[in-house]
């Protein structure tokens, strides 16, 4: 069998003032240990746009009662399905993880429409959906309105002109960044960035992440400290030789030259920087490591690709959820799941 498996990641953290997969995430501001941890899910859910159907085929999949049993088991499991259905189990993990914010990529418009249907009222989206994007889809940002408030986003593209709707030089697809700044609850101010590398171009990818680092720092030194958050699809392994948006959005290898009007728009001063707490070189902590063993559970890998099942030629960790650096946060639980489901649909 073919798994064809893309998994979600799910991360929690504590935002924290103190100095000092799907994957999911909790993280909990170190500082206040009373405060409820936000939990983080990034996931590409594979573009659809949606040709012939409408918003009552999607929620059409939602029938009470018990759910007929599957004859046979993982049925057609090698077959990617369409989103009528696939979106509904998507918003199931959503809604089950009690997920605050959600980065999805390869979201077209319809399926955003539909995806905040099947959420409901409790969450809302920022992204660049209803001003045009590409085939592929363009990253979005979901969130729980109870959890945060959105203060300003915005959109910028993985190009050499990042502030036009532009491809870096080469490439095929229109790459994007949005960057969401809020805060929460108890007064947190926390920055998401969630992003979508290039699937080919190892230099695109590289100057993809140069400019998220740099516009993640302007964001932590602009906000006094206060912790950003990214998360993404790099389309690349941390272990292959194609690792470059790895390592220099983790500090193992430096940023490229980037784009004169970026660094023009979004610079800093020396006090800015010292009064931010900037201590040591900025760069972002993979949650994968960085969360306590006993928290962390599931799959390594995030995708299987195209690859049959137990052949590991196919199995890539190739999907992040990161925080910055210098810590102002406390990681609490990570989890790499899964969304191939014995009926035979995959959610990815």
């Amino acid at each position: 069998m073919h798994l064809y498996l893309r998994s979600i990641i799910i991360a929690g953290l504590c935002l924290g003032l103190a100095e000092g997969a799907v994957v999911r995430s909790e993280y909990v501001p170190r500082g206040e240990p009373n405060t409820a941890p936000l939990r983080f899910l990034t996931w590409n859910i594979r573009w659809d746009e949606g040709k012939n159907v409408t918003e009552s085929n999607v929620t059409a999949a939602l029938v009470d009662g018990m759910p007929p049993v599957p004859k046979p088991y993982y049925a057609g499991a090698d077959v990617e399905k369409p989103w009528t259905e696939r979106g509904y189990r998507v918003a199931n993990d959503i809604l089950f993880n009690a997920v605050d914010f959600f980065g999805g990529q390869e979201v077209s418009l319809y399926q955003q429409d539909t995806l905040l249907t099947l959420l409901g009222d409790g969450y809302t989206t920022v992204g660049n959906g209803k001003n045009g994007r590409a085939k592929s889809g363009y990253p979005m940002v979901f969130y729980k309105k109870a959890a945060a408030k959105l203060n300003t986003w915005d959109t910028f593209f993985l190009s050499q002109t990042p502030f036009e709707k532009s491809k870096y030089n080469g490439t095929s697809v229109v790459r994007a960044v949005v960057t969401a700044k809020f805060t929460t609850p108890s007064g947190n101010t926390i920055t998401l960035v969630n992003t979508h590398l290039d699937h080919k171009s190892e230099d695109a990818r590289r100057y993809g992440a140069s400019l998220m680092l740099h516009r993640a720092k302007f964001e932590f030194i602009k906000t006094g400290g206060k912790p950003v958050v990214l998360l993404g699809d790099f389309n690349s392994n941390p272990d292959s030789k194609n690792n470059g948006a790895y390592q220099i959005m983790t500090g193992s290898m430096p940023p490229v030259p980037l784009n004169a009007t970026f660094l023009k728009t979004y610079n800093w001063t020396a006090a800015e920087e010292q009064s931010a707490g900037m201590t040591d070189d900025f760069h972002f902590e993979d949650l994968m490591g960085a969360t306590p063993a006993r928290y962390r559970s599931g799959h390594f890998s995030t995708t299987a690709g195209s690859a049959a099942a137990c052949d590991p030629k196919g199995f890539h960790r190739i999907d992040f959820i990161m925080a910055c650096s210098i810590r102002r946060w406390t990681p609490k639980a990570f989890r790499v799941g899964e969304n191939l489901y014995d009926d035979g649909v995959r959610s990815r």
